[in-house]
């Protein structure tokens, strides 16, 4: 068994049953700090909005079932297959080796690839840890519960699936 730790996510990865559970990492100690620095002011704001109350109790929990529903209604060849969501709380997901490649050349590879798209999510297309390979070495991507990688999963994920292996990225 493999440990990844994310910023709103903890995954366990069972190479031999071929799974990743996907766990959301509720933040309670910042979520009170935020609630004793401003007041409910922040509550209302959407689990996306950097530093709100909402991302720190619940944002793993929506990436969660982002991925989930993505998965189910594109079943996108770039996407690694999730299999079942239980209400954000778990998810489960087909197991992968990410991608080893240096940070610098996956970004300027990615750059290259998608061009300036790739700058409107760079926390999850300049991180070489959030992507894989298939039997086919074509690329694939394990973390896109993100509503912007959605959207570039949209429009360039074919292209990118068509990459293999140190040719594309």
């Amino acid at each position: 068994m493999q440990t990844k730790v994310g910023k709103n996510r903890l995954v366990f990865v069972f190479p031999r049953l071929g799974l990743a559970v996907k766990f959301p990492m509720i933040h309670l100690v910042r979520a009170t700090q935020q609630l004793f620095t401003y007041g409910w002011q922040r509550l209302p704001y959407p689990g996306d909005v950097y530093k709100s109350l909402t991302e720190h109790l619940f944002k793993g929990m929506g990436d969660n079932l982002r991925e989930w529903r993505f998965y189910l209604q594109t079943r996108h060849p770039f996407c690694q297959p999730t299999y079942f969501s239980f209400f954000g709380l778990v998810n489960l997901q087909r197991a992968a080796v990410t991608c080893q490649m240096p940070i610098e050349e996956f970004w300027s590879q990615m750059h290259r690839v998608t061009g300036s798209e790739a700058f409107t999510d760079a926390h999850h297309f300049a991180n070489p840890a959030n992507f894989c390979h298939d039997q086919n070495k074509r690329l694939m991507i394990v973390d896109y519960g993100h509503l912007k990688t959605q959207k570039i999963v949209r429009k360039l994920g074919t292209s990118l699936h068509a990459c293999h292996h140190r040719t594309c990225v």
